[in-house]
This record gives structure tokens, sequence and C-alpha cells, in this order.
């Protein structure tokens, strides 16, 4: 089954937020990414909202992303965690 885990990183030197979207599954604890495509740019001067649809500013957003986050822990071992922690979330109760 696959699933979508959102990443909001925040590139400090360009003063945006940008929201990365990455497909993946987990199959016996192992996690495969398909894809990992930035859809939204939020710039922090005036809070405008661009979304990314080209598929050059998604290239180009993806090298910054994955240039600028902190690679202690590798994008499959953050995704591994958030996603054993969406497992143990428990469901609402239906009335």
């Amino acid at each position: 089954m696959s699933h979508l885990y959102r990443v909001i990183w925040e590139d400090t030197c360009k003063k945006r937020d940008v929201e990365v979207a990455v497909s993946y599954e987990v199959e016996d604890g192992a996690v495969t990414i398909h894809a990992i495509t930035p859809t939204k740019v939020t710039l922090h001067a005036d809070r405008k909202v661009l979304h990314c649809t080209k598929s050059m500013g998604q290239r180009v957003l993806l090298r910054s992303y994955l240039a600028g986050r902190d690679n202690s822990v590798t994008i499959e071992e953050e995704v591994l965690s958030q996603h054993l922690l969406m497992d143990e979330t428990p469901e609402p109760a239906t009335v």
C-alpha cells in the first residue's frame, strides 16, 4: 500500500518554506521511496504561496531540499519514524 508523507522544509537562506511530498511504501519494516516531489513554496516576506507544478521548478527545489536537509538521518529513516508514529495514533472514537 502506498503512503504519502508531507514535510515542510524551512530554507532559511532563501527565506521560504518548501512543502515536499514523499510517496513511499513500508514492507516488513523497510521503506521504499517512490517519489519526492516539492508541491509548494511559501515566501516568508509576504507569506505568498506558490504552487510547484512545473517539472523544472520541482527539480531545482528537490536539489535544494536534498542538499539542505540534515543528513544525520536518512529520508527512509525519517519516513519510517513518522509512519510508526502514525500507526500508534489511536483511531477516533465513533459515536
